[in-house]
């Protein structure tokens, strides 16, 4: 586990508070399963919005008379 990450340490304090200690890999595999399914969430939602900003910028640029060849890129999660 990543020591620096402040979502990690907050779930086992958590886990410390309740008493739920020998639950800690059970816990800690939902959570990261949760994390693992936003983050599958969010890659797809961004390459929608990417998508979509592609295609209306080619519009746009198209009713100027202009081409604008964009790398379509959805493993980004960064908007």
């Amino acid at each position: 586990m990543s020591h620096h990450s402040s979502s990690h340490i907050g779930v086992l304090i958590i886990l410390e508070n309740t008493g739920n200690l020998h639950n800690k890999g059970l816990y800690l595999s939902i959570y990261i399963f949760c994390v693992d399914v936003l983050h599958i969430i969010c890659k797809i939602v961004s390459t929608f919005v990417y998508t979509c900003l592609h295609v209306f910028t080619q519009l746009l640029l198209a009713t100027e008379g202009y081409t604008w060849q964009l790398p379509l890129s959805g493993e980004t999660c960064q908007f």
